[in-house]
């Protein structure tokens, strides 16, 4: 039976991945890396196991590694109070796996970056996920290795996106203005992109190296994603263009309050640029991608039954 070790799995892109890992037809072995924390509980089943521990713990990653044929890294930070951080979290520990992986005698690793790594001059971010390509390259050795670079992820249980969700339910669309005419950028369902994850290390590519972009829609506007939000919502959704300058201050002046707090926040100034960079494109479209208005009603239902559970804050947002 082959395993599979995976990172991140409890993250968003991870805790979809797994399900669809395990429901494959496929028989694998799956070793989930978790961090423990209180109130967590995850239990072993007859064909996943959870390794305690995080990226950062070399005896956590080597037990993780053993015996495994394919590795998938899905941990990575994408808020911090600054570059260091980010460069610890997604490049040091990228660099970290791989060579365990390597020593440990696998054969596949599945790097999922951010399609942010074409850009890294845009944010830190960017330039830390960059550079964890540039490390599972150099010392992958005989490993295949595969590098996801999806674009933005959306879906039900995103942190990231779960304020702009809330307004987009209320009937407002909140976007960065005055982008170039024409401009439109890309997006993936999330389990989209699990189900191409689960193809990947079902059926590698023949590259030694091989890096994909894949997404649901290639080149969307903020027109489109309005009327694919009234199609979900059944009424009229109203748009906000919030000025370049306007979106870099607010970026600023985050990115402060995070320093202050020492909490990063979903914002800052690297993400404002990131926002207001035009044609953020893939290249591979997913196969029967789920269509955006559904993968907002998704979203949507998910915010719906948080606000209506027990003990709802029906003050915030």
């Amino acid at each position: 039976m082959p395993t599979i070790a995976i990172t991140g799995a409890t993250g968003f892109a991870g805790s979809h991945l797994v399900p669809h890992l395990r429901e494959s037809n496929l028989d694998w072995q799956l070793k989930c890396l978790a961090r423990p924390r209180p109130g967590r509980q995850l239990e072993d089943h007859a064909k996943l196991n959870w390794i305690p521990g995080s990226v950062g713990s070399a005896e956590a990653i080597d037990a993780l590694v053993k015996d495994a044929a394919t590795v998938i890294h899905a941990a990575g930070l994408t808020r911090a109070t600054g570059a260091d951080a980010f460069h610890s979290t997604n490049t040091r520990a990228t660099a970290a796996l791989v060579t365990a992986a390597r020593r440990a005698g696998a054969q596949h690793f599945i790097l999922i970056s951010s399609l942010a790594a074409s850009r890294p001059e845009v944010s830190p971010y960017a330039w830390s996920k960059a550079l964890a390509e540039q490390a599972a390259t150099a010392l992958a050795g005989d490993m295949r290795l595969t590098i996801v670079r999806p674009p933005a992820i959306l879906g039900p249980g995103d942190s990231a996106t779960r304020d702009s969700m809330a307004m987009l339910r209320r009937g407002w669309l909140i976007h960065p203005g005055s982008r170039p005419s024409g401009s439109t950028f890309s997006w993936i369902d999330v389990n989209d992109l699990a189900r191409f994850i689960t193809g990947i290390a079902a059926s590698p590519t023949s590259e030694a190296v091989a890096t994909l972009a894949p997404c649901s829609g290639q080149d969307i506007s903020w027109d489109e994603v309005a009327t694919a939000a009234e199609k979900a919502l059944e009424r009229k959704v109203r748009r906000i263009a919030i000025p370049p300058a306007a979106v870099k201050t607010i970026g600023f002046l985050a990115s402060g309050i995070a320093q202050l707090t020492r909490k990063p926040l979903i914002l800052s100034a690297g993400k404002a640029r990131e926002l207001l960079q035009p044609d953020w494109h893939a290249d591979v479209r997913v196969s029967a991608p789920t269509p955006l208005h559904r993968t907002l009603s998704g979203c949507f239902l998910s915010h719906a039954e948080h606000d209506t559970s027990p003990g709802a804050d029906f003050s915030g947002h």
